[in-house]
This record gives structure tokens, C-alpha cells and sequence, in this order.
């Protein structure tokens, strides 16, 4: 069987406003980067996960950081900001997992970089 590219799952945690739009995400590897793919469209709620699986062109390598980006084509004078808490990715055959966290939110088409969440404090 041919492999018509590198299979990665993908688990995004929202945060900020809840809203209509679409989320969109890119992987950022020591390798290389994907474009950005399509992981939801509806109403994005604060707390709510959404995953989707996607094949990309490419081998990304290890992955550094994920690029989260949203929008609505929606003119909203309320310029509400939505954001990624965490995404989770999973690749390929490996099944390796990496975990990228942030507490920031933006307003739509502005990219979030998302880095490794730092581990738990152990207190």
C-alpha cells in the first residue's frame, strides 16, 4: 500500500468567546511545516474539544509548535478573541504524542503560536 503522505491527529481545545467560525491549524516540525488544515466549523465554545485526522505532504520531523488560527467572515465590531488552551497532536505510525498549551486568545485571522506545555507542577 502507498502512503500518500504523513498521517497526523490533531485535538484542539478552545478557549475565549463562544462564537460561529471555523479553526484552522499548522505543524511546525525541525523538519519542515504543513499548511493549515480545516479541524472544525460551527460554534466554537470555550472548554469544547474538536479532532480530526489530515494527511500531510510532508514529514514535519519532531514537532516544535502548532499555529492555531480562526475566523467567521463575519464583520463583528465586537472584535471577539477565541483561542487554543491545548492541542494535542498524534503522528503517524509511530503514535508519538505531543501536547502544545497557551492562555492567550486572538481576534480572528490572527495566527496563535502554540509551544510545548510545560509540565505539571508536582506540588
Amino acid at each position: 500500500m502507498l502512503c500518500a503522505g504523513w498521517r497526523y491527529g490533531v485535538s484542539v481545545t478552545l478557549s475565549g468567546r463562544t462564537i460561529t467560525g471555523e479553526v484552522k491549524v499548522a505543524l511546525f516540525g525541525d523538519k519542515g511545516n504543513t499548511r493549515q488544515y480545516d479541524v472544525f466549523r460551527g460554534i466554537i465554545m470555550p472548554g469544547s474539544t474538536h479532532s480530526k485526522e489530515f494527511d500531510a505532504e510532508l514529514d514535519v520531523g519532531t514537532i516544535e509548535k502548532v499555529k492555531f488560527l480562526w475566523n467567521n467572515h463575519v464583520v463583528n465590531p465586537t472584535f471577539p478573541r477565541v483561542g487554543a488552551a491545548k492541542i494535542t497532536v498524534q503522528k503517524g505510525e509511530e503514535k508519538t504524542v505531543y501536547n502544545f498549551c497557551s492562555k492567550e486568545t486572538v481576534k480572528e485571522d490572527v495566527l496563535l503560536t502554540l509551544t510545548p506545555c510545560e509540565t505539571p507542577d508536582t506540588l
